[in-house]
């Protein structure tokens, strides 16, 4: 049987002023550290830099663990200013580190 994927994806639609990543499954946290996103205790928003190209990058996140999350599994939002090009780098970022993107209703 094959490891449940760890998988990423647009929370929110396009245009907006900001948008959510969402990152989800077992290796949510490990994904995210590996990806240098700032996250804080458990259920604790954490308001920080994320060092993405060209600069830093402000964010929001929030780390649900599993199995107290929407998805059962650990997941990680990430909050970011509300721009196409930056949601592709973040994702990029976190596809990199071993995220897997989401297939149409994944979540």
């Amino acid at each position: 049987m094959a490891a449940e994927p760890t998988l990423v994806a647009r929370a929110t639609p396009p245009g907006g002023e900001s948008l959510v990543l969402r990152l989800s499954g077992p290796q949510a946290r490990a994904v995210a550290a590996a990806a240098q996103v700032p996250c804080a205790a458990p259920w604790r928003l954490a308001e920080a830099e994320w060092p993405l190209p060209p600069g830093p990058c402000p964010v929001r996140t929030l780390l649900m663990p599993g199995p107290r999350s929407a998805t059962g599994w650990d997941v990680v939002e990430i909050t970011l200013p509300g721009s196409g090009s930056l949601a592709a780098l973040a994702l990029a970022r976190l596809e990199a580190a071993g995220a897997q993107p989401a297939p149409a209703g994944g979540f």
